[in-house]
């Protein structure tokens, strides 16, 4: 046991003298929460919308068209799919999303005038009353051209005094609702990684994946140093027939250090919120990529191949995963790969 200690402290010491090893462990995730806390300071900040409509409507063509051509406070962002602009929404790459209805225009001529829009918010946002507004002004501008239409289509109703004014007093009392009763509001439960995805201005990050890419490179650095040590003779000739403890001691010291790192860097950007969820998938992604380090320092026996190892877990990890970018999400053949990167588990326990 004083022997293990003995290995244990100087392991320790090694480590925490290591400059590239100290920047990783607190010089990184310091920097990574002020760029997340940077559009917090941003006073002319453009807050983007996604808006998906679920079908070809000319009513919905129109009202899409009408507010990507807007100059407000607002970009509005046309999505691809229903599911994509929830991602958004939740993610926090968008304040907000409105989902427009199948057969507008059929809707309005059949004075079916509510419920034909979703608005999607967090159930953790404050309602945006002024986006509100200005899809509600293209929303009724296209339900006053229908009744318009359909006063001149009827024109017999309209000079016998019938259905016209009907018409006119069923879009007068539709003037006089507020706009919040045409929205059907949707609630999205709340994702346990949405504080962790921070937007700068620049670029858009996950925060929980910057921690577990960190974390891999601990994983590499163990399987590094033992490599370095076994070849120069250095503590490994100590272990006396112990190599697989000691290999176990090189490996789990940067994880655990850059682990405690990432778990208090997480913690602070979520406001301590979930803090017992983060921890046991901190603490499982942790034992797992010990264990992925142990397999691959079974197979990996110099430097020059671990090197060039890192690069492709790296790279393919801040690529395929969604941690920069998130070509796994785009290219189908990418999806079922980026599940092979380890930051991707992370994300996944999150």
């Amino acid at each position: 046991m004083k022997r293990f200690l003995s290995w244990y402290s100087v392991l320790l010491k090694r480590q925490l003298k290591n400059i590239s090893f100290l920047i990783l462990m607190i010089v990184v995730p310091v920097v990574t929460v002020v760029c997340s806390n940077l559009s917090s300071f941003k006073t002319a900040s453009i807050e983007t919308v996604a808006v998906y409509a679920e079908d070809d409507d000319q009513t919905s063509v129109r009202i899409m068209e009408s507010l990507s051509n807007l100059h407000t406070e607002f970009k509005y962002v046309a999505v691809s799919s229903d599911e994509e602009l929830r991602d958004m929404v939740r993610s926090r790459r968008a304040l907000c999303g409105f989902i427009l209805k199948k057969n507008l225009t059929e809707k309005f001529k059949k004075e079916k005038y509510f419920n034909n829009i979703e608005y999607i918010v967090r159930n953790d946002s404050i309602f945006s009353d002024a986006a509100c507004e200005q899809i509600y002004s293209k929303y009724l501008k296209e339900m006053t051209y229908t009744l318009a239409l359909q006063i001149i289509e009827d024109s017999t109703g309209v000079i016998e005094g019938t259905e016209g004014f009907d018409i006119r007093a069923e879009y007068e009392e539709l003037l006089r609702r507020d706009e919040n009763e045409f929205l059907k509001i949707v609630f999205l439960e709340e994702n346990p990684d949405a504080d962790l995805v921070s937007s700068t201005g620049l670029m858009t990050f996950s925060i929980s994946g910057v921690m577990a890419v960190i974390m891999l490179l601990g994983a590499l650095m163990g399987i590094g140093n033992w490599i370095s040590d076994r070849k120069n003779g250095v503590l490994v000739s100590a272990a006396r027939g112990r190599e697989m403890l000691m290999k176990v001691l090189y490996i789990q010291m940067p994880v655990l250090l850059l682990a405690l790192s990432s778990l208090i860097t997480i913690l602070v950007v979520r406001n301590f919120s979930g803090a017992a969820n983060v921890l046991a998938a901190v603490i499982v992604y942790s034992l797992m990529l010990i264990i992925l380090a142990l397999i691959l320092s079974m197979v990996v026996k110099n430097m020059t191949v671990l090197i060039a190892l890192e690069v492709v877990l790296i790279l393919g990890s801040l690529i395929l995963c969604p941690v920069f970018f998130d070509f796994g999400s785009i290219i189908p053949v990418v999806k079922v790969v980026k599940y092979f990167m380890p930051p991707q588990w992370l994300l996944m326990l999150l």
